[in-house]
């Protein structure tokens, strides 16, 4: 449940902090998160707009947003509390922006 609370709010909170965001989701390895947005913003931005949105979610209070039977399928699949503690976890083992390598001949 913490991952799926984890994505509603990360989308919603993403959009606050930065300009273009059209969608946040998990990839199906449950690996990492594609972002999809509008632009071309600086790796440091993205970031930025990351650490603000995980800060969001530590101190959010209330309902998950969208998580209801209309707008999400699996609407009772959802933990706030444990959410909270990744997102608090993340935070303070700190965020970096990793080199992108170019794969040649692909």
């Amino acid at each position: 449940g913490a991952m799926h609370t984890f994505e509603h709010l990360l989308a919603m909170k993403m959009r606050d902090h930065l300009e273009g965001i059209v969608d946040v989701s998990p990839m199906g390895c449950r690996t990492g998160f594609y972002a999809v947005i509008i632009g071309e913003p600086k790796p440091e931005a993205v970031m930025d707009a990351f650490a603000r949105a995980l800060a969001d979610i530590v101190a959010h209070e209330g309902p998950v947003p969208a998580a209801n039977p209309l707008e999400c399928g699996n609407y009772r699949d959802h933990d706030l509390e444990e959410a909270k503690f990744w997102s608090r976890h993340v935070l303070e083992r700190g965020l970096h922006v990793q080199e992108t390598i170019l794969i040649e001949g692909r």
